[in-house]
């Protein structure tokens, strides 16, 4: 019988132990509290790791990044604290990152590596500074949340890159400004868009027109 909670990248009584290894974590909802175990990091061969909607507290260790099999993180709805660790975030095989509703107070790192973030989520949080470039030139990216936070600055034009991947945004309630970027246009497969309750300012760009996609674009308290 397996491990609870536990994914293995094998039938572990059907195979060579050293063949046999932990590859998902998925304890969601399962009353887990104190601190994220840095022990994790010896599960090289972790895929996937899931304790969303529990009541962890504490930092993120950024050693849990230095994974090379970490493909999807979902850590929501917790009580986790401090910032995000860029060894973590800019780890080039993770694909979805979810740290949504804790209580995170950083900037979002600024990644040197390429990477391939379909899914970015980190709404209600208090993160701050600019929207990075580079969680759109991957050009893979599919969805983003980050409402409710104190993000600031203008949308970047990078945001194009993702132009055939890009369906959802999540922004509203947060401090960005400047005018909506004309490269807005190229987002074909954009079809929700939320930027209420920000400081966006001057006329809306004629290549939204082009957003064929579009079924649902939020602009209020701007």
């Amino acid at each position: 019988e397996g491990w609870y909670g536990m994914g293995c990248s094998a039938m572990c009584d059907e195979v060579p132990p050293g063949d046999c290894h932990v590859s998902a974590i998925y304890l969601e909802r399962s009353g887990l509290v104190g601190s994220l175990p840095s022990q994790v990091v010896a599960l090289e061969h972790m895929a996937s790791f899931d304790v969303a909607s529990n009541q962890i507290s504490g930092s993120i260790p950024a050693d849990l990044g230095l994974s090379g099999s970490l493909y999807s993180l979902n850590l929501m709805h917790n009580e986790l604290t401090g910032s995000l660790p860029e060894e973590l975030v800019c780890n080039p095989s993770l694909r979805t990152f979810k740290v949504d509703n804790n209580h995170f107070s950083s900037s979002i790192p600024v990644c040197d590596t390429d990477t391939a973030m379909v899914q970015f989520t980190a709404s209600y949080n208090e993160l701050t500074g600019p929207i990075p470039d580079w969680l759109f030139l991957g050009g893979v990216l599919g969805e983003l949340q980050m409402t409710s936070n104190l993000l600031h600055g203008p949308l970047p034009a990078s945001i194009a890159a993702s132009n055939s991947t890009l369906g959802s945004v999540y922004l509203g309630s947060n401090l960005l400004s400047g005018p909506l970027p004309e490269a807005v246009g190229c987002l074909t497969e954009m079809y929700f868009w939320t930027l209420s309750d920000n400081l966006i300012t001057g006329p809306l760009p004629a290549s939204l027109c082009a957003m064929t996609e579009l079924d649902n674009i939020q602009l209020g308290h701007n």
